[in-house]
């Protein structure tokens, strides 16, 4: 039997990406050189919605992408501190420094915060902003709206019409809804609006799933925003996707998706995760699933009937017809943002990381290897621990590229091959809630003719 051939031969290939450099160098390009801002060619311009919590994480996507932040606003917070008005005369900011942040130990109110980076305040209230940036017009409108967050947006029955109207209030108007967190977090919201027409987020050139202008209209498209930090839309992946076809059909799928808060919430790693597996096996027929959310000890907390708000572990065991099988373990409290993923079958082994990915043959031979140039394993046992707020996160790199090319895609991408099965995937994923709390194995089919999508 002849060896597989790749069609990747052992490369080594070099980080890739917005404002490739600064990424490939570790830093930011605005917290580089001791904190001094270095001249650079303006981003997109970006209105986010976020948590305090996110402050950081917004600062390193900001500086890597050199994003024009147009727009801040997050929900009310019990406690916080408050600004009044809009700062910055045309609502938008050339750039960040690392001052940004407030003292060491603080966190501004998320107004305070907008202030300090010359943007538009834009309150607490998420459905009234997305209406009003939906109908700026010329350089006031943002390219796209970053939802880092979304809260209960989408899923409380009095207003969830009204929820996706301010959403699609921006897609039709030409400013991209893009969200950490997938949108809507329910096969209710989706069957509800979508009147079974769900069908899929499509891809363009590379594998990425974009929405453009005409995605509210358009019925190929299911979710309302375009979800971001999915490992199916890495580039480590759609290397591996290529070699598919020499592999071999998967036989055993092993993922891990992990995540900080900061970067999605649990419901978000676990949509992750079972798009992975969705493209790689299809549809399971059964999923057995246990949550552990981080409550005091000696409690046993249940998931919701949605992905919005969950915080915590969760792992799964999927069967799939004609005896392949996957095994699933997400969290948003792992750290550090992290893909793992080990996929079994006739080729052997392809283990796949955040940057890159290894094949090896069932005689243990490797076939093919493809990692970013510079890439090492590091220790911090062995020397002493230092400061890394201002480093960027593997995240924040993520989030960074895959807003560039949606930026750069547009409407283009429409044309493309579909890429996330939204309807399929989410009706998995609640699956998986479903059997957390029953404690039985859960049909995802079932959810998706309960919701009138199958």
């Amino acid at each position: 039997m002849s060896t597989p051939r790749s069609t990747n031969p052992r490369s080594s290939t070099r980080g890739s990406g917005p404002r490739g450099a600064a990424a490939r160098a570790g830093k930011p390009d605005a917290l580089a050189a001791g904190g001094d801002a270095i001249a650079i060619a303006p981003g997109p311009r970006v209105c986010v919605w976020l948590r305090r919590e996110q402050q950081m994480l917004l600062r390193q996507c900001a500086a890597i992408g050199a994003w024009r932040i147009m727009g801040i606003g997050g929900p009310a917070e019990v406690g916080a501190a408050s600004a009044s008005g809009s700062a910055g005369g045309d609502g938008a900011s050339g750039g960040v420094s690392a001052g940004v942040g407030g003292s060491e130990g603080e966190t501004p109110s998320t107004a305070q915060f907008a202030e300090k980076l010359g943007a538009r305040a834009l309150g607490d209230d998420l459905r009234s902003a997305l209406s009003m940036l939906g109908g700026l017009s010329g350089e006031e409108r943002p390219d796209a709206v970053l939802l880092m967050h979304t809260g209960d947006f989408g899923i409380i029955p009095a207003t969830r019409d009204s929820d996706a109207d301010a959403a699609a209030d921006c897609t039709t108007r030409g400013v991209r809804l893009l969200s950490l967190d997938p949108l809507p977090a329910s096969l209710l919201s989706l069957g509800e609006r979508d009147a079974g027409q769900g069908a899929a987020v499509v891809a363009g050139p590379e594998g990425l799933g974009s929405i453009g202008d005409t995605a509210a209209s358009d019925p190929a498209i299911a979710g309302w925003s375009m979800p971001l930090g999915l490992c199916r839309l890495s580039p480590a992946l759609g290397q591996v996707l290529t070699l598919m076809e020499s592999f071999g059909p998967v036989r055993t799928l092993a993922v891990q998706c992990l995540a900080t808060p900061a970067e999605g919430a649990l419901g978000a790693r676990v949509f992750d995760a079972m798009d992975i597996v969705h493209a790689l096996l299809g549809q399971p027929e059964t999923i057995d699933a246990a949550y552990i959310g981080v409550h005091d000890r000696g409690l046993h907390p249940l998931p919701g009937e949605h992905l919005g708000g969950l915080h915590g572990d969760l792992t799964a065991n999927l069967r799939f017809a004609g005896g392949r099988a996957a095994a699933v373990v997400c969290s948003d409290r792992a750290g550090r943002f992290e893909h793992l993923l080990t996929i079994i079958g006739p080729g052997g082994r392809i283990r796949v990381f955040n940057d890159g990915f290894e094949w090896t043959d069932a005689r243990g031979r490797k076939i093919d290897e493809s990692r970013r140039a510079g890439a090492r394993r590091t220790s911090t046992l062995r020397k002493p621990a230092i400061d890394q707020s201002d480093t960027p996160s593997p995240g924040a790199s993520v989030i960074v590229e895959q807003v560039q090319r949606v930026m750069d895609l547009g409407a283009a991408a429409l044309g493309g091959t579909p890429i996330v099965r939204y309807p399929e995937v989410l009706a998995m994923a609640q699956a998986a809630l479903l059997s957390a709390r029953t404690g039985e194995g859960e049909r995802p089919a079932t959810l998706l003719r309960m919701a009138g999508l199958g």
